[in-house]
């Protein structure tokens, strides 16, 4: 299976967008995966929180898979697989995100090289942001074709936070993946405790 992992920040993000991509980036060379990064928009029409469809879209036809990361998402346990963690999904799904405390979650997701994935992906991009969107840009778009339309749900599935967790979920030592989420608040406080992550190992006083 060809894997690849994806990230796009600019220098807003730099700080700790450097920190999650190194990690990001030695994890594929342990395990054979492939890591992408984009340093500045592709579309400068477009915020960075949809352009990072965009970078999905343009590198899915090279990968069987491929894993989104926002900046602040940040791999804890380097030794799981992503073939271990798609595992449970890959017969029906064909793209997984991650999920909090308000549901779906657009921090943290993969995706299938598939027609469909590729229709949904130039879907969201084509609607672009709802009314109601506030913060949350194409999250709030995705979750609303997948709240709205039964053959989307049929598609796509949510992985618990005890895979991919978030600043509030209890904390599992076994975790993935740490979503810190950019409204963390004080955000400066989050990437210290990320480079902890980095310099100590995963562990529960660096979660919030």
């Amino acid at each position: 299976m060809k894997i690849g992992i994806i990230q796009l920040y600019d220098d807003g993000r730099k700080g700790y967008g450097d920190l999650t991509g190194g990690v990001a980036s030695a994890y594929c060379d342990t395990h054979g995966y492939t890591y992408i990064r984009y340093r500045e928009l592709i579309d400068p029409n477009r915020i960075a929180t949809w352009n990072k469809l965009i970078a999905v879209q343009r590198e899915l036809a090279a990968f069987d898979w491929v894993l989104w990361l926002d900046a602040d998402a940040l791999i804890v346990n380097p030794r799981h697989r992503i073939e271990d963690v798609i595992a449970p999904y890959i017969s029906d799904k064909q793209m997984l995100f991650s999920s909090d405390n308000q549901g779906l979650c657009a921090g943290v997701f993969f995706a299938k090289n598939t027609p469909w994935s590729h229709a949904f992906l130039a879907a969201t991009l084509l609607l672009g942001e709802t009314p109601d969107c506030g913060h949350l840009h194409e999250q709030k778009t995705i979750s609303t074709l997948y709240s709205l339309f039964p053959s989307v749900q049929e598609r796509i599935a949510l992985i618990p936070d005890s895979v991919i967790h978030y600043p509030y979920s209890e904390f599992d030592p076994n975790a993935f993946i740490l979503h810190y989420w950019a409204i963390s608040n004080p955000f400066e406080h989050a990437e210290a405790n990320m480079r902890n992550i980095v310099k100590h190992g995963w562990a529960k006083p660096f979660m919030r």
